[in-house]
C-alpha cells in the first residue's frame, strides 16, 4: 500500500519544459550500454524521508522557491546522519542551493537502491505500457548502517 499523501503525477516528457531534457536523455540512451532506470524524484524524496524521519512538510516544500533549501538541508543533514554517507561541503551546499543538482542525487541513489534491488516492484496487473519510476521500498531504513 503507498503512503503518499497526496496525488503524484508521473509527467510525460512531452511538455515544452522536459524537451530539451527529454532530447538529450534520448540522446544518451542510445549511447550508453547500461541498464536505465526511470525515476521520479519526488516519489523518492518521500519514501527516503520518511525512512529517515524528516517531517512532511519539509518532504512536500523540497521543491518550494523560498522554503526549498532549507528542506534539502534539512533532507541532507538526516541522510548524512543515518547512512553515515561523506559528502563534501561543497557538493552538500551544491544541493541545498540548486533543486536539480538535489534530484540528480535523489535520481542517482535511488539508481544504486535499485541495483541493490531496494525498489518497489511493479504490481501484477499495472499495464505494461505505462511507465514504473524505480522509487524505494518500505522498510529502506534496516539497510542504513
Amino acid at each position: 500500500a503507498m503512503e503518499f499523501p497526496e496525488v503524484v503525477e508521473l509527467q510525460h516528457a512531452m511538455g515544452a519544459n522536459l524537451a530539451p531534457l527529454t532530447a538529450r536523455a534520448l540522446f544518451l540512451v542510445r549511447r550508453l550500454r547500461l541498464k536505465k532506470v526511470e525515476v521520479s524524484p519526488r516519489l523518492s524524496v518521500w519514501r527516503i524521508g520518511n525512512e529517515l524521519k524528516v517531517s512532511k512538510s519539509h518532504l512536500k516544500n523540497y521543491k518550494h522557491a523560498v522554503s526549498g533549501a532549507e528542506s534539502r538541508a534539512v533532507f541532507l543533514k538526516s541522510f548524512i546522519e543515518k547512512t553515515g554517507l561523506f559528502i563534501y561541503q561543497q557538493d552538500f551546499r551544491m544541493m541545498v542551493e540548486n533543486g536539480h543538482a538535489f534530484d540528480a542525487f535523489v535520481c542517482a541513489y535511488t539508481g544504486l537502491l535499485s541495483y541493490k534491488g531496494l525498489t518497489e516492484r511493479r504490481p501484477v496487473h499495472f499495464p505494461k505500457s505505462e511507465v514504473w519510476p524505480e522509487f524505494p521500498e518500505l522498510g529502506l531504513r534496516s539497510h542504513f548502517p
